[in-house]
This record gives C-alpha cells, sequence and structure tokens, in this order.
C-alpha cells in the first residue's frame, strides 16, 4: 500500500520520449495552495460577504474529497496500474513495484522529487547508449566502469589505470552504422574522424589490456603504441584505397626507440604481387618555389640592354607593349628566318651552378614559333642548351623557360632568339629576360639518407629489373674519404654533356680492363668526333713545382710471358697516325701510317734536328736488295750482297773474271723496295783491305730503284780477285 501526503506526482512517461531504459530525477517545488491563501485574505478583509465564504467551503471540500478518492485508489490491491498524481513523499517498496507488472514492464520511470532508496541499486551493464541526454547513467559492460552523459560526452564517475575520452567533440564514421568496443570505434562501411580539442585520447587494444594504449593523446602530442609492445596498423592490406599519414607545417618524425643495445629497425615496404609487378616507393620532398639570385633581368627600360641584330632583324625598345615596366623589345624580321643574340660574353656563370632562364614573349598580330637557346661561353665551342620552342600571342604574354647547369669550364651565358616560321614585317616583342642562379638560395629542399650516423648505405640490387639512375640538376658527388670508391657494372658508361674531367686531388689515377678486354674512348656518333686530352695534373701552387707526366706503359707480364706495349693505331690510314707538337701546335715528328714513313720537319727558320746520344742507328730488312753480274770484269766474273744487307745500307763483293786485265767491272744493285724519290746521295767505299780503296769505287747512276758502280782505276787490277765495298743510301 502507498501513504502519501499530498504534494509529489509519481506517473509514467511515455516511453517514445526516451527510447532508452533510464532513471530520471526531476523536483519541482513544494504543493502551495495558492487558491487557498487568497480566499483566506479575502474572508479577512471582506467579513461581511457571507456567500464568499460558502464558496470557499465548497471549494476547500471538493479538494479534500478528491484527495481522498485519490488515496483509495492507489490503497485497492486488485489495480494493476499506478495512476498519476502529485505526492510529497512517498516510501515505496520494491517489492511493491515488482508487483505491478504494466510498471515493471514500462520502458522508463520519471521521480519529480527526491528518490532514496535504502538496499541496493543495481543498473545492468550495457554498451554506451547511442542517442544519450544530459544526466544519463550506465555501467559499461566491457571496461566494467559506471559513466554520465555531461551533455556533450561520457564522463567516468570512479578512477581508473585506463586512459580516458574526455576531448571528444565530434564523431563522424561516414558509414551506415557505428560501434565502440573497448573505446576502439568501428564502422561497416565508410571512413572514421575523431577530432577534439586538446586533452586525453585512448583506444584500446582489448578490454583485459586498459593500460596498454593503441593511441593516446596527451595535450597536443598523439602517441601510438606508447605504452604496449603492439602491433600497429594503418589502413588495411586489403583496401583499395590509399592511407596517408600527414602532419601540420611541422616535422614528421618515424623513429624506434633507444636502447642499451642494438634498436629496433625501420622497413619501408610494398605488398608483394600475384600477377604484376608490386607498388612504388617514392620519397621526396613537396614541391615548393626555390628563391636565388637573380643575376640578369632585361627590361629594356634604358635601351636594348646589350642585345643586337643576329640575322634579317631590326631592334628597337617601344612603349606598344610591356610585360612589365613600360617598355618592351621590339623586332622586325625582314624575312621569315629572323635571330636576335645577346653581345659576348653576356653574364658571369660558374660551372655547375644551377640556373633558371626566363623569357616572355608576344605578337603584335600574327603568332609565329619561337626559338630561344643560350650559348655558354669558355665550355668549348658550339656548347649551347635549347629552350622548349613556343607559340606567341598577340592577345597576351608567353613565358618561355629553362633550368640548366652551367657546364665545366662554362664563364658567361648568353641569349639567343630566333624563328623560322614568320614573315617579313612580323613584329614581336620580348621582355623580362632574366636569369636566376638557384644554386646560391638557401631555401632549397633536400633528401638526405644516412647523412648523420648511417654506416652502410645499399641502393638497389642485383636482381632488380631495371638500372638504378642517380640524377643530379647541379651535379653528381660521390666521395668515400680516404677508402676506395669501386664501380663495377657489365658495361661501364660515362658520357659528359659538356668539357668534362677526371682528376684526383692526390694519389694515382688507374684506369684498368679486365683480363684479355680493352676500354676505349669515344664520342658521339653525328657530328664532328670529339678530341681525346690526357693532362697530367699541374704543379702546386705552393711553391714553383713542376707539371706531372703522361706515361703510357704497357701492361706487366707474367712469368715468362711477354710485356705489354705502347701502341698508336689509327682506325684507318692516315698521313698524320702520330704526331708530336710544339706548344704553338706545330707538328716536328709525324708518323704517316699510308706510306709508313716518319717525317722529322722543321721551318725555314728552325730546322728540326734528329738527334742520337749514346745510341746506334740500325737498320733491318727481311730480303736484301741484289746485284746484278759485273760487266768490263773479264771472263766470268761474280758479285754478292752481304746477308744482312738492306737498301739503305750494306755491303757487297766484286769478284774479278779471267782471260785479262779487268777494267771498270760496272754492277748495277737493284732496291728491295724503291724508293719516293731517286736517293740525294749514295755513299760507296772500300771496305776490309788496301786493294779494294784502291780501285776507287764511285757510282756512276741512280733511280728510285738500283744504283750503278764502277772501278775508278781500271789498270792495276788482278784476275779472278775479290774486292768488298760497304754503300750508304740517303733518300
Amino acid at each position: 500500500m502507498i501513504n502519501s501526503p499530498p504534494g509529489l506526482r509519481l506517473d509514467q512517461e511515455n516511453p517514445l520520449s526516451n527510447p532508452e531504459s533510464s532513471l530520471m530525477y526531476d523536483a519541482e517545488p513544494a504543493n502551495t495552495p495558492t487558491s487557498s491563501v487568497k480566499s483566506d485574505e479575502f474572508i479577512f478583509e471582506r467579513k461581511k460577504s457571507a456567500k464568499t465564504v460558502l464558496k470557499i467551503l465548497f471549494v476547500g471540500f471538493m479538494l479534500l474529497a478528491i484527495f481522498a478518492a485519490i488515496f483509495l485508489l492507489f490503497s485497492r490491491q486488485s489495480r494493476t496500474q499506478m495512476q498519476v498524481g502529485n505526492f510529497n513523499e512517498i516510501h515505496l517498496p520494491l517489492t511493491e513495484i515488482a508487483a505491478h507488472s504494466t510498471l515493471a514492464n514500462a520502458d522508463g520511470l520519471k521521480v519529480r522529487g527526491q528518490l532514496e532508496v535504502s538496499g541496493a541499486l543495481t543498473l545492468a551493464p550495457s554498451t554506451q547508449p547511442q542517442n544519450p541526454v544530459s544526466g544519463q547513467l550506465y555501467f559499461d559492460k566491457d571496461r566494467k566502469q559506471m559513466q554520465y552523459y555531461d551533455g556533450t560526452q561520457f564522463i567516468l564517475l570512479q578512477g581508473g589505470t585506463g586512459a580516458t575520452i574526455t576531448t571528444i567533440s565530434n564523431i563522424s564514421t561516414g558509414g551506415s552504422t557505428s560501434t565502440v568496443t573497448n573505446n576502439v570505434f568501428n564502422t561497416t562501411s565508410g571512413g572514421l574522424t575523431l577530432s577534439g580539442t586538446p586533452g586525453s585520447l585512448a583506444m584500446f587494444t582489448g578490454s583485459d589490456s586498459l593500460g596498454d594504449s593503441l593511441i593516446q593523446q596527451t595535450g597536443t602530442n598523439l602517441q601510438v603504441a606508447s605504452n604496449s609492445t603492439s602491433t600497429v596498423t594503418v589502413g588495411s592490406a586489403a583496401d583499395n584505397s590509399a592511407t596517408v599519414i600527414q602532419g601540420g607545417t611541422g616535422n614528421v618524425a618515424l623513429s624506434t626507440g633507444s636502447s642499451s643495445g642494438v634498436t629496433g629497425s625501420i622497413s619501408i615496404t610494398t605488398g608483394d604481387s600475384s600477377t604484376t609487378a608490386s607498388g612504388n616507393i617514392s620519397i621526396d620532398s613537396g614541391a615548393g618555389i626555390i628563391d636565388g639570385e637573380v643575376i640578369e633581368d632585361k627590361t629594356f627600360e634604358d635601351g636594348l640592354d646589350n642585345m643586337q641584330d643576329w640575322f634579317n632583324t631590326s631592334l628597337a625598345t617601344t612603349t606598344a607593349q610591356a610585360h612589365s615596366g613600360s617598355q618592351s623589345l621590339q623586332v622586325t624580321p625582314s624575312s621569315s628566318f629572323w635571330g636576335v643574340i645577346e653581345i659576348f660574353p653576356g653574364t658571369a656563370v660558374t660551372p655547375g651552378h644551377q640556373y633558371h632562364f626566363s623569357i616572355w614573349v608576344r605578337a603584335s598580330t600574327t603568332p609565329r614559333t619561337i626559338g630561344a637557346s643560350v650559348v655558354w661561353q669558355g665550355a668549348g665551342p658550339g656548347v649551347i642548351t635549347a629552350f622548349a620552342p613556343v607559340v606567341d600571342s598577340a592577345t597576351g604574354w608567353t613565358e618561355m623557360t629553362l633550368t640548366a647547369p652551367a657546364p665545366a669550364g662554362a664563364t658567361s651565358v648568353a641569349f639567343r632568339m630566333q624563328s623560322s616560321t614568320g614573315a617579313a614585317g612580323d613584329i614581336h616583342y620580348f621582355d623580362d629576360v632574366s636569369i636566376t642562379d638557384l644554386s646560391s638560395s638557401t631555401a632549397i629542399s633536400a633528401i638526405n639518407i644516412g647523412s648523420t650516423n648511417a654506416k652502410i648505405i645499399t641502393i638497389g640490387n642485383l636482381n632488380q629489373i631495371g638500372a638504378t639512375t642517380i640524377n643530379g640538376g647541379s651535379g653528381v658527388s660521390i666521395q668515400s674519404g680516404a677508402a676506395t670508391t669501386t664501380i663495377n657494372g657489365g658495361a661501364l658508361s660515362m658520357t659528359g654533356n659538356a668539357a668534362s674531367s677526371l682528376t684526383t686531388t692526390g694519389g694515382t689515377l688507374t684506369i684498368a680492363s679486365a683480363t684479355t678486354a680493352s676500354w676505349g674512348i669515344s664520342t658521339a656518333s653525328s657530328g664532328v668526333g670529339g678530341s681525346l686530352t690526357l693532362h697530367a695534373g699541374q704543379g702546386g701552387s705552393d711553391g714553383n713545382n713542376d707539371g706531372g707526366d703522361v706515361i703510357l706503359q704497357g701492361g706487366a707480364r707474367n712469368g715468362t710471358g711477354s710485356p705489354g706495349s705502347v701502341i698508336v693505331k689509327p682506325p684507318s690510314d692516315v698521313a698524320d697516325a702520330f704526331q708530336l707538337q710544339n706548344s704553338a701546335g706545330t707538328a716536328f715528328l709525324v708518323a704517316d701510317s699510308t706510306t709508313k714513313a716518319i717525317s722529322i720537319s722543321g721551318t725555314s727558320s728552325s730546322f728540326a734536328a734528329l738527334l742520337l746520344a749514346n745510341a746506334h742507328f740500325g737498320s733491318t730488312q727481311t730480303t736484301p736488295p741484289t746485284i746484278s753480274v759485273p760487266s768490263s770484269c773479264g771472263t766470268s766474273p761474280t758479285a754478292a750482297v752481304t746477308a744482312g744487307s738492306t737498301d739503305t745500307a750494306g755491303s757487297f763483293t766484286i769478284t774479278t773474271g779471267t782471260g785479262g786485265t779487268a777494267a771498270t767491272c760496272d754492277a748495277t744493285i737493284t732496291f728491295n723496295q724503291v724508293y719516293g724519290g731517286a736517293p740525294k746521295s749514295i755513299i760507296v767505299v772500300g771496305k776490309t783491305d788496301a786493294a779494294s780503296v784502291g780501285r776507287q769505287i764511285y757510282v756512276s747512276n741512280n733511280s728510285t730503284s738500283s744504283f750503278t758502280t764502277a772501278f775508278g782505276v781500271s789498270a792495276g787490277g788482278a784476275n779472278s780477285t775479290t774486292y768488298s765495298f760497304s754503300y750508304w743510301v740517303v733518300e
């Protein structure tokens, strides 16, 4: 039974107003019978009105009857439902509430006033309500903790070792449904976004490891697996969409923790593919604007800015058009082929620096294809770099750009612009022709691999498909300190697009080929072939030091093998296959591989000389010259060339015949190979004995193929006597 004086109400609300089963508190002020107070004042002030007194008594009687009826309704046990009313205080045993089936199955119970429970109050464990209202209380079945909703988020009623979610101000799932399990938000589809003010954020790996946070945010810092050894996975291995990890404008760091032993490794790999190549790995810096020093800017505000007619043009400054300022360069061609060039030397540059070139062009009436290039002075003849051609416009300015490094040896650079698609009388404008030295910039993005602490760096592997490419816009520097730099490859190719050098700052430079193989140096197949120059080192500037020597040396032999030779061999025979020149470039020793002749040449004022010091001059020949049978030399004379004789030098014998005194004994010696011209001098002298000298032999005739000798003294000779002579032929 319920004994309740007037003043409080215990009622049942519509279940649809609150879909969650909950217990709500709602106190309202104590009942103040306003009508009764006013009636008393009326009685005291208007005592003479009996009619009014009767009305007040009637109202009081009716109120008393209503309260009595309500009391009787609640006291009846046969009733199946409690009626709505107002009561000051209710003492309601829970066993009596359970006896009313309608109340026990209700979706909600609202008490407007104070609720006192003398026994235990138990809330059934549940998951976090999906549509909570302020003040709602529930017991989390997974975390085993009480939480209440403060209008923005659920707050724990008790402490614990686990982190708490306190500052999530927005949860967007992007899918049809979302759940919270162990404080980990999951969605059936779409993405998940957690955002909020800096505070403490945690996502847990399981209900039994509340102290091991998977994601934890403290202040403005977000940590992943900060207190556990759990594996952290970002994204799904089966997801086809991209996974992006992005920081703010600050740095993004990926590192392992420090340790007294070997620290952990960091591995970045793409997934395996069963049907095609695996994905790429890209490490790059973001796009940005690299500033630099503007070293040239032709605005044509004060004149032609060192530009001149190259061919078929008339130049002038004009105010008709201007990309900046008030003037530009006006070019009026007199032919369809025209060009403009900068007066040399142009603008000074530094070899190896990266430069950005810009030219703004515009047509007066008819657009044409405009080409441009830059000429590198000091880098060698014809070293130029071309812009990509553009078609200028009659309605606006078009920019031509080029970025290129200054080649080795370059001292300056000059512009040139031209066209071959125009017509006489066309007018084109040029403005803001500028050069920016990008290498002078202090804001250059860099990728550093192992620049601080790495001991071994490996790029690529021997099993990869495709070449490993290393590009450097302003050069590539490979340094190994005092250690050896080793480059191994099947075919090693080194190509320089400008004047190049291969130098050492100390020690020797050795280029060696594999066993029985040869190495060569060649240039591109088009155009005139380049020259190969071998320079030894220049003497150091620390004193009067000699320059280094160029030494050509064949390979050393092994065991009883023969050592290698230094061979000069042209690809085909040529008159100057080998030369020795003076510093002015004049050859004084030339080897002709066509005629197999070596020439030593001087000038009319400075003769060349062949000097032999502590040396012998020798000549060898496989087949010696031949000699004819002497005539006017008696009966059956003979003659012979001594073995080892050559066309140049040698000896021969003449044996006189019988039947009388030998006379002139004419004999002809025929060369094995003809000379290019008749010898200038042939010297023949007697040899070995006075008798031979006494015959006073001389050359009576000579040609390119032979010479003839005769005795000067015909008398005094003896029959059947052998005379010996030596000869020397000077061509």
